[in-house]
């Protein structure tokens, strides 16, 4: 192997968690700062017009998206020309994707009915261009558990961005500052990128068989994972104005912070962890199950906060321009339970070489919320839209749960609702307290009832979820699990 991608400072598996929950959210808190100032200098229509032309670029980027990040990862012996060959696919992969971009520009506008679109995806074409001279030598971060690296290198790309597009927003009060400051941003990060990784990468093809094995089923999970997100915002977009997409954009924005924006970034640790569990089934099912309990744990009470406070939060942090985006984050609220509890049989399904039943289900998952759109929530309401995605999601979780136990025997079923009851019902005791505390204080400013809310909601669920566990004799779990961890962290 390359001395450059070899490791240096390895993290530990708790560290790694703990780094990557902090990346995450810091990339976010950053996102939803940069998300708030944004809001007050521009309008819905703003956003609802850059949203239009993602889910184009967001298209194309993952029809031809070959998975090399992740199929590096799982390689066991990855070295410069696996890396090379990586870097390669992707060059032209960006290099494809921005010709299609340009050349279709003028349809996609046609189907949006304005013409503004077509601008903003050329210079969506260049940004995606640049992007495809990144250095694959920083997914040896990740795949070296250098997660302090992976930290840097994520957050400085950010920091930029979101510097970039506020003063652009300032400077021009048009939609162009979000567009100019992507761009920005994604040239800062091929520079950095190349500054914290001593690889050097060439063009060649020599180990592309090996790459392409894990990435044809990669590639067709991507477009499949992709269409299950863009559908609702093509059709209302379709449907509907630059507005009503922008309000329905940002909402579903703010509704997954706190939910699956927390609980995606363990993927980075889950992923190495469970890759090297995978010849010992009996190691596998108790990381999977630990897993998918932490994150029960965590998922049920965010995402039920965001439904109970999101009439107070919504209108006190983007405006009450932003109103119209309540019940849409509420809904969408809910998706994320569903999603952040997919995370961990989605990773074992990978791992265990099963990718193929993966992308089955999540085609199976992106049909089934095109025909409750078309049949079930019709209409160009924004949120009939997010409601399929809850229903489909719903669904869709008690679908995998079933392949995943049939793939590791002993998963799921009784043991997975033994992790689960607890988490359930301390937050139907969370919902209570909030609600008593938010009509207690009807007559109170606003953000002094926000803050009641959040402080009563989180010291109730604490507590119940801690009692109920102590009830039931202390058992091994996701409780004891955090508690060794905040022990460990504190002394």
């Amino acid at each position: 192997m390359n001395d450059s991608l070899k490791p240096t400072r390895p993290t530990t598996a708790v560290r790694g968690a703990f780094l990557s929950v902090a990346m995450r959210w810091t990339d976010r808190l950053l996102s939803l700062l940069s998300t708030v100032i944004l809001a007050r200098l521009l309008v819905p229509g703003d956003f609802g017009l850059v949203a239009m032309a993602m889910v184009a670029v967001g298209f194309f980027d993952v029809l031809l998206d070959l998975g090399v990040g992740a199929a590096l990862i799982q390689h066991d012996h990855a070295g410069r020309e696996e890396f090379s060959t990586a870097w390669t696919l992707r060059l032209a992969q960006c290099v494809v994707t921005a010709l299609l971009l340009v050349a279709l520009s003028p349809l996609v506008a046609d189907y949006y009915d304005d013409p503004r679109v077509s601008g903003v995806l050329r210079v969506a074409a260049i940004t995606v261009l640049i992007g495809g001279f990144e250095n694959i030598g920083t997914v040896s971060f990740q795949r070296n558990m250098e997660l302090g690296r992976d930290f840097q290198f994520v957050v400085f790309k950010r920091l930029v961005s979101v510097a970039c597009t506020i003063a652009l927003a300032v400077a021009l009060r048009s939609y162009w500052a979000l567009i100019l400051g992507s761009l920005v941003s994604r040239l800062m990060g091929v520079g950095v990128s190349y500054s914290m990784s001593g690889f050097r990468p060439h063009l060649t093809l020599s180990r592309v068989s090996g790459i392409w094995t894990f990435s044809q089923w990669s590639l067709l999970t991507g477009i499949a994972r992709y269409l299950n997100g863009a559908i609702p915002r093509l059709v209302l977009g379709g449907r509907a104005n630059a507005a009503a997409l922008g309000t329905y954009a940002v909402g579903e924005e703010v509704a997954m912070l706190p939910t699956s924006e927390l609980l995606a970034p363990l993927g980075r640790v889950m992923f190495p962890a469970f890759a090297a569990a995978r010849h010992s089934p009996g190691e596998l099912l108790r990381l999977v199950t630990l897993a998918q309990a932490v994150q029960a744990l965590l998922a049920i009470p965010l995402s039920l906060g965001v439904v109970l406070v999101a009439d107070d939060a919504i209108p006190l942090l983007l405006g009450q321009q932003w109103t119209n985006a309540v019940p849409i984050a509420q809904i969408v609220a809910l998706t994320g339970v569903a999603t952040a509890l997919g995370y961990s049989p989605g990773y074992m399904l990978t791992v265990t070489g099963r990718m193929h039943v993966l992308c089955g289900y999540t085609w199976a998952k992106t049909l089934l919320l095109v025909l409750l759109i078309l049949l079930v929530f019709r209409g160009a309401d924004a949120e009939r839209i997010a409601m399929a995605g809850l229903v489909a999601s719903a669904v869709g979780l008690v679908t995998l749960q079933a392949i995943a136990w049939k793939a590791l025997p002993g998963f799921g079923g009784m043991r997975f609702w033994s992790q689960t009851w607890r988490p359930v019902l301390s937050a139907a005791f969370m919902s209570a307290v909030v609600s008593a505390v938010s009509v207690a204080l009807v007559d109170a400013e606003r953000v002094l009832r926000l803050i009641a809310e959040i402080g009563a909601g989180a010291l109730v669920y604490g507590l119940s979820t801690l009692a109920l566990w102590r009830a039931v004799g202390r058992p091994l779990g996701a409780e004891s699990y955090l508690l060794e961890r905040v022990r460990s962290q504190l002394k």
